[in-house]
């Protein structure tokens, strides 16, 4: 088999900056979304209830 090219992409400022603001983005939604998570009153039943009840709707939609 033929060897595939390797591209070496050489990244501008510009780019560099908009990979810097997009790994902020993603680690402050992250972020967010574990504070508002632990800020449940009963945080025991959110922890447990949320993954179980998204795992049983879809997997009663997949039996369709």
């Amino acid at each position: 088999m033929k060897q595939r090219p390797i591209i070496k992409l050489e990244l501008t400022t510009t780019d560099k900056a908009i990979e810097l603001l997009s790994w902020i983005s993603i680690m402050a939604i992250w972020l967010l979304t574990i504070i508002s998570y632990t800020n449940f009153e009963d945080r025991t039943i959110a922890l447990l209830f949320i993954p179980i009840a998204y795992y049983l709707i879809k997997s009663s939609q997949a039996k369709k």
